[in-house]
Formats: C-alpha cells, sequence, structure tokens
C-alpha cells in the first residue's frame, strides 16, 4: 500500500508544486487570498518545495519496511497535519475562503494513507 500511496502523492505534490511556480495566483484566488507582490518570493519557493517532496516520495515508493521508509511517511503525517490544522484556524478566522476545503481533503486522506499504509497494513 506504500508504493501506491508514495506514488499518487508524489504526483500530487509535484502537480501542486509546478502550479505554485507557474500560477499562483490561480491557487490563492480560489482560496479567497489577496495576492502582495512579495509573496511571489515565497509561493515560487514553496512550489520548488513541494517538487522535492515529490522526488523524495516517487524515489522511496519502492523501498521496503525500514526505518526510511517510516521517517519519510511520519514526516508526511506531521506536515499534513500541520497544514491541515494552519489551515482549519485560518478558514475559521476568515483569512481564507472555502476554496481550501479540497486542499484539506486532500491533506487528510494522505494522513490516513500513510498512517495506514506504515502503521496497519
Amino acid at each position: 500500500m506504500f508504493e501506491i500511496t508514495a506514488l499518487i502523492s508524489s504526483i500530487l505534490s509535484t502537480l501542486i508544486g509546478i502550479t505554485w511556480i507557474a500560477k499562483p495566483d490561480v491557487l490563492l484566488k480560489k482560496w479567497a487570498v489577496r495576492q502582495a507582490s512579495s509573496g511571489y518570493i515565497v509561493e515560487h519557493r514553496l512550489g520548488a518545495l513541494l517538487i522535492t517532496v515529490g522526488v523524495i516520495l516517487f524515489l522511496s515508493s519502492g523501498l521496503g519496511p525500514s526505518a526510511a521508509r517510516t521517517a519519510i511517511s511520519c514526516g508526511v503525517i506531521f506536515g499534513c497535519a500541520t497544514l491541515f490544522v494552519q489551515n482549519l484556524q485560518s478558514l475559521r478566522s476568515g483569512s481564507i475562503g472555502k476554496g481550501i476545503l479540497p486542499g484539506m481533503l486532500l491533506q487528510a486522506m494522505a494522513i490516513a494513507a500513510f498512517s495506514l499504509s506504515e502503521f496497519v497494513f
């Protein structure tokens, strides 16, 4: 199950990263966030980081049970949980719109999938 979870996550992470680099305004508009000109610097770096995560997940997808695989899974679980909580707080405060909900669903699904693949199956 880890192989499928890592491959799907690597594709999604890479696609989202490319979007952050090429068209960050698309995501920000969907989330109802105003863009500051200085934000493009952060968004492009975030895109590069997401593509890097995608490469790590792709290259690790063939790993059997190991300390490295557990570390990768726990890192993804922690990262997605942190983003989920931050997005929930931003949604409640009104600083982002309901367009973030699909992203939050993906974060919750990643938490569940990596948890199941690492600690159950």
